[in-house]
């Protein structure tokens, strides 16, 4: 069983406004395990996980980058974001990465992310605190259930801290072999999770109409089947990303519905977690 431990210090650290200039980690494995969880605090910690994102996404989505010479995936988000990295203890390396926007932080950058992708005009405002998640990725070598597990661990316990209610964000799914992939993932949706029927998310720029609509199959993205687990709603409409070649999906959880055997598990069944 991994164990976090937390300074009265750190907690201190974790409730400020400010990101992402932490200067102590969120929290650290406290184990014989290979990976630990932190948060992201110092420039060349955040680059690590910018340049994650660039090779993971450049690789897997065609992204072309053109606005990021460097090596790096990085928007003018990311100086407001918080890093969640979870790291390979024997090498240092960033090998998964999410970034994290609170609701104060992102008026600063002018609002969400998903706010330029989706018309969020009816869900907003929500009756509670927003944490926006995005730019989720793993590297391939590290794609199995502890390295998730663990990223969402560190995710609970900022919004156990952070006193949370509201998650959000986007979930991509790439266009490598056009759209088929796509609307097999919509079908799936539509046919076993379908969004609530009374709020419509509206993409900005929405799918061409499909012709012809792929039989029902199991096959899922992994983040999507993630969230999923979770408990969190996905809305069937998907926003066309150019510049990432993918179709995004609006992802929405209301904490009080988070899936009962995760809650248990990530904010304190499992592991022992501060409040």
């Amino acid at each position: 069983m991994q164990v976090f431990d937390k300074t009265e210090e750190q907690h201190a650290m974790l409730t400020s406004s400010s990101a992402p200039s932490i200067p102590a980690s969120l929290v650290r494995c406290q184990s014989e395990h290979r990976l630990a969880i932190q948060l992201a605090n110092s420039e060349e910690d955040i680059r690590k996980s910018l340049r994650l994102r660039y090779d993971t996404f450049s690789r897997e989505t065609g992204s072309q980058f053109r606005n990021s010479p460097h090596g790096l995936d990085q928007d003018h988000y990311d100086d407001s974001c918080h890093h969640l990295q979870v790291l390979d203890r024997a090498t240092g390396r960033v090998v998964g990465t999410t970034r994290l926007l609170t609701e104060q932080n992102a008026v600063k950058c002018g609002g969400f992310y998903s706010e330029h992708e989706f018309d969020l005009s009816k869900l907003f405002p929500l009756p509670g605190r927003v944490l926006e998640i995005g730019r989720t990725c793993i590297h391939p070598d590290f794609r199995r259930g502890s390295t998730i597990s663990l990223l969402w661990a560190g995710l609970a316990q900022f919004i156990t801290i952070h006193q949370i209610d509201y998650l959000i964000g986007c979930a991509s799914i790439p266009l490598d072999n056009g759209y088929y992939q796509v609307y097999a993932t919509l079908n799936y949706l539509h046919q076993h999770y379908p969004a609530p029927s009374h709020l419509t998310i509206k993409p900005a720029l929405p799918l061409p109409p499909d012709k012809e609509v792929p039989a029902d199959r199991e096959s899922l993205p992994p983040l999507i089947k993630a969230y999923l687990r979770l408990g969190a709603s996905i809305y069937n409409e998907p926003c066309l990303d150019l510049e990432f070649n993918t179709a995004d999906l609006f992802i929405f959880l209301d904490i009080k519905n988070l899936n009962s055997r995760y809650q248990h598990y990530y904010t304190g069944g499992g592991l022992n977690l501060p409040y």
